[in-house]
């Protein structure tokens, strides 16, 4: 390309060796006038711009791409179509692509300000309760204490029955029972208060008909002897002695 240019300047200054403006000024020759120059300027530059074009593909070598470029078309629809039978052939035909496992949505973790920390309440993890369970010889003692107070308020109960006069009757009550059953290991105030809740409506129908009221013991003369006879004549307690 170079070499061409070099040969235009070289046709070009063989033809005007003069400077351009003097062929403007003083030539009296008609094909040097401006406009002539314009035309030759421009036939050059044609020239010039068809010397630096590339040269265009023969025709052998475009055909030649298009060949490949069918063949190349070709032999991919054929590897499609043998995928394609081998996946049918496999029962994956219809088989979509696995699904990308959904992902757990992050937890953007949110930054508390409080002007006074100190105030922030803490979380303190209670202890478990425990179930308690009641040894197997609590139970039998609580049993055969249960045993013992129904045995003393039996025993009051047919004292009573016995007597012809209210004023030898004592009414069934807590500090009686513990008076009679201290020797007998049955002063436990729990269980006689359950056993009484037991008896509550006997009791108190008992009560009434004999006309023993609340009050009634604290008017009883002989307290102490009545107690006596019930431990030793209706319990065998032949050694029972009242304390205090």
């Amino acid at each position: 390309m170079n070499d061409g240019v070099a040969d235009l300047a070289a046709l070009f200054s063989s033809l005007y060796p003069l400077p351009l403006p003097y062929y403007f000024l003083y030539s009296p020759i008609p094909w040097m006038h401006p406009t002539a120059l314009r035309a030759e300027r421009d036939q050059l530059q044609a020239q010039l711009q068809a010397q630096l074009q590339p040269a265009p593909q023969s025709s052998p070598q475009i055909e030649q791409l298009q060949a490949d470029n069918h063949q190349l078309k070709n032999q991919l629809l054929q590897t499609q179509a043998t995928l394609d039978q081998i996946r049918l052939s496999l029962g994956l035909a219809n088989e979509a692509a696995p699904k990308a496992a959904a992902a757990e949505p992050e937890l953007t973790p949110v930054a508390i300000s409080s002007p006074n920390r100190s105030l922030l309440p803490i979380a303190v993890a209670e202890p478990i309760a425990q179930p308690t369970t009641t040894p197997p010889k609590a139970r039998r003692d609580a049993a055969e204490s249960t045993a013992k107070i129904h045995q003393i308020i039996d025993a009051i109960l047919s004292w009573n029955s016995a007597q012809e006069d209210s004023e030898s009757m004592l009414r069934v009550s807590i500090p009686v029972i513990k008076a009679i059953g201290k020797p007998m290991g049955a002063t436990y105030q729990q269980a006689i208060q359950q056993t009484l809740k037991e008896r509550e409506t006997e009791l108190e129908s008992f009560h009434r008909q004999h006309l023993l009221g609340v009050r009634h013991n604290a008017s009883v003369v002989d307290r102490s002897q009545i107690l006596q006879r019930i431990a030793r004549d209706y319990l065998g307690l032949e050694d029972w002695q009242i304390e205090g």
